[in-house]
């Protein structure tokens, strides 16, 4: 029914990936996946021989695979006893029962926190309620079926609230108090339970005293959970594998139509550098990537005819392979409105080049873009693992792939850290699931009644999708600033590493 793995390493990444994706559109994989410490880095290393590979990859790679990822052993378990043993999620709306007010409004919050609704009932199923209860019960979600509350009232209650429309799951909470009956109250979950097609958990709560109910829950097959907030992270992470078992088709459709070729236009290009600005440009011309129009030269008569080509205003930037960060050396000069403020400013750049020693330096020339929202585009490929012996170089491990990164850009990028990973390959759905995680996307589909070109930026990673299948020697590409006007998408900066 379900597959539990504790994995320390992954020999070969991709082909793990694709093995998963295959796998959890029929039925889950619950992972453990140590090594997020340093010190537990070392100790796999120690005991597998392995490196540990960054821990966003691995998790974005097990997230967009299917798997579930867990932090604890317990929860491990937890999870795999609630997938094998209930129905799933069909959806996130849950119910929650309890004899115990504030412990019910504390699981509110934890429910919400996962991903899940604190559904709102139906109004036959509250008045079936309060026919059922005492008038100092509350019949609204959470229901608090009060501390007095014996065997038969959880049984009305739980009866009542299964028929409810509304409801995909219940999550009975039970608190031992002096008229308590948790036995009976346990037997009656689980015939309930059994009558029904709904997820059924609960959270009996009290040590010792709840001994024999938590024995029958688990002879029965019904989740027992120490704390509530317990199930609610394994009650989410259900829906999460519900959600993708109904996505299934949406997340694959479309994926693999691109036959991965070596660009011979890269095959000259020294490993781990920066490829030139020209030929990086080339390429992404070559795969209908729009580029802001730019003129790189290091003659300044050049660079001013491009920019009376242009109208100003316009941009100039010192370009050069050992330059990443263009802004930290003043490198960038924006709003240029002239000819003589164009010259004045190429000096500048050029002092700054010397100082700097960027022998063989270039600028760059493009239109000055005022009204634009700026993102953030990057690739990365998880490299293989290499070990060196005796003068030879082998593959230990196989990494995931290529990594596409997407979020706010400009020169804060780093800071505001608004960023959703994804591997490639990539479609339409993926992608704007992807986008739909930043912050940055409420201001890309609309905000303060300005509006830009969602559609445009969703087709440029399309065609980025790919340009990587069709270029799998990239090694990375940082595209920062991406500009995205009203109605158009265009590259203002880019970097391509072969």
């Amino acid at each position: 029914d379900a597959i539990m793995m504790y994995l320390e390493d992954f020999v070969d990444g991709n082909k793990f990936f694709k093995l998963a994706q295959q796998v959890t559109a029929k039925k889950p994989i619950i992972l453990l996946k140590p090594g997020t410490s340093s010190e537990a880095k070392k100790a796999i290393s120690s005991h597998t021989g392995s490196i540990a590979q960054d821990s966003k990859i691995v998790k974005t790679a097990l997230t967009q695979s299917g798997c579930l990822q867990v932090e604890t052993v317990e929860e491990l378990f937890d999870i795999t006893k609630l997938l094998s043993w209930q129905p799933a999620l069909r959806g996130n709306n849950i119910a929650v029962v309890t004899n115990a007010g504030g412990v019910g409004i504390q699981t509110v919050d934890d429910l919400e926190r996962n991903g899940l609704n604190v559904t709102t009932l139906d109004k036959a199923t509250e008045k079936e309620l309060a026919s059922e209860l005492p008038k100092e019960a509350n019949i609204h979600n959470p229901i608090d079926v009060l501390g007095d509350a014996l065997a038969d009232r959880y049984k009305e209650v739980l009866n009542t609230v299964m028929e409810d429309k509304n409801v995909d799951g219940i999550l009975v909470i039970l608190t031992p108090q002096q008229v308590t009956q948790s036995l009976l109250t346990a037997r009656y979950v689980n015939e309930i339970a059994d009558a029904h097609q709904k997820t059924v958990v609960t959270s009996f709560v009290g040590g010792e005293s709840i001994e024999d109910a938590v024995a029958l829950l688990a002879q029965e097959k019904i989740p027992q959970f120490d704390y509530p907030n317990d199930a609610a992270r394994a009650l989410g992470l259900t829906w999460i594998w519900a959600k993708r078992k109904s996505n299934v088709e949406k997340i694959t459709e479309g994926q693999h139509k691109f036959p991965t070729i070596v660009n011979s236009a890269l095959k000259g290009s020294k490993r781990n550098h920066m490829v030139d600005l020209k030929l990086a440009q080339s390429i992404f011309i070559k795969h209908d990537l729009p580029l802001l129009p730019s003129v790189v030269s290091d003659d300044l008569e050049v660079l001013e005819q491009g920019a009376r080509n242009m109208n100003y205003p316009v941009v100039l930037k010192l370009v050069h392979p050992g330059l990443i960060h263009k802004t930290e050396f003043k490198a960038v000069r924006l709003d240029i409105k002239d000819k003589k403020e164009l010259d004045e400013q190429y000096r500048e750049l050029k002092k700054i080049a010397a100082k700097a020693k960027l022998n063989g330096a270039k600028y760059e020339v493009q239109p000055f873009i005022k009204d634009k929202l700026e993102l953030i585009i990057g690739i990365k490929k998880d490299e293989d693992q290499i070990l060196e012996l005796k003068g030879r170089k082998y593959i230990k491990n196989k990494g995931f792939g290529h990594f596409l990164i997407f979020g706010a850009g400009g020169i804060y990028a780093e800071v505001y850290e608004d960023v959703s990973l994804r591997m490639f390959p990539l479609n339409e759905y993926e992608i704007r699931e992807m986008i739909s995680e930043t912050k940055v996307s409420k201001i890309l589909r609309g905000a303060r009644g300005k509006s830009y070109n969602e559609k445009g930026v969703v087709e440029f990673l399309l065609k980025l999708n790919e340009l990587i299948a069709k270029n799998n020697n990239i090694r990375e590409v940082d595209i920062n600033p991406l500009f995205v006007s009203e109605n158009n998408v265009y590259i203002a900066d880019l970097k391509l590493f072969a």
